[in-house]
């Protein structure tokens, strides 16, 4: 912005003595905006490279262009935000839907929120990749910090059965079945030990589950040795968090009364 003092018909603009624009006493057509005593350039520094420029306002007096002239010089320093790119890809069995598939320019500091989702038949895994700035890993939905250049992956996997209930209770979709998916997808699969499990679990109960239904004697007693971890999965699944607490707390007050009753019991035995 140069401010006129004396009174001037034409002010041109220059940035390291090349000229960017100019403005002529009530001639709208020019970028220089005049507003009274006061004239502007709009300047987008982002079409410089970084570094420092001299700014220099050129002011004619009475007539444009004239010998009778000032010049008023000032230097700025450039220094615009960095941008990193974001590559993004899916692996077979879903894709990427927020912000989609394929590579995107951030500026630096910028949280980019990422959504996958699986196909029919397919389970979300994780991301693998550049992880170091997104949120939650493990979760399909998350954002990631651009603090650089990230190249991330959706990971998605078959859906697999949980064949020994799936063979007990008759089919995929009964409730005990969704309870015990639902406690592997969203808890189990988060954590080292509860993936070390279930590929254990995947890994021996085909034939388990075979040999259950060739022989369906078998399935009550399957079945009531299913009841403790469908309960289990139910709380964990269905439940707040405040709740969880307060059936921890219930478990735990009946273990102290049983134990507290226990020792009781011994202790008037050897009374």
């Amino acid at each position: 912005t140069a401010v006129d003092n004396v009174g001037v018909d034409a002010v041109e603009f220059f940035v390291d003595r090349y000229f960017v624009g100019n403005v002529l006493v009530g001639d709208d057509t020019w970028p220089v905006r005049q507003e009274g005593n006061q004239w502007s350039l709009p300047l987008d520094t982002t079409l410089l490279a970084d570094g420092e420029y001299l700014i220099r306002a050129k002011a004619y007096d009475h007539r444009r262009f004239s010998n009778n002239h000032a010049w008023a010089e000032v230097n700025v320093v450039v220094q615009n935000p960095a941008h990193y790119h974001l590559t993004i890809s899916s692996t077979a069995g879903g894709s990427v839907i927020l912000p989609g598939e394929g590579a995107f320019q951030y500026e630096e500091g910028t949280v980019v929120s990422l959504a996958a989702e699986a196909d029919e038949g397919y389970r979300f895994v994780r991301w693998t990749g550049d992880v170091g700035s997104i949120g939650d890993a493990d979760a399909a939905e998350t954002t990631i910090v651009m603090n650089g250049d990230h190249s991330i992956t959706a990971d998605f996997s078959a859906a697999r059965e949980c064949f020994i209930a799936t063979a007990t209770y008759g089919t995929p979709m009964a409730d005990e079945v969704q309870v015990l998916r639902a406690f592997r997808d969203e808890h189990l699969m988060h954590n080292p030990i509860g993936r070390a499990f279930v590929a254990f679990y995947n890994k021996v109960s085909p034939p388990i589950a075979e040999f259950t239904t060739e022989h369906p004697t078998l399935k009550p007693v399957v079945w009531i040795g299913l009841l403790p971890p469908v309960a289990m999965g139910a709380m964990v699944v269905n439940t707040t968090a405040a709740e969880k607490m307060l059936m921890v707390g219930l478990l735990g007050l009946v273990a102290l009364a049983i134990w507290a009753r226990r020792s009781r019991g011994r202790a008037m035995k050897h009374a």
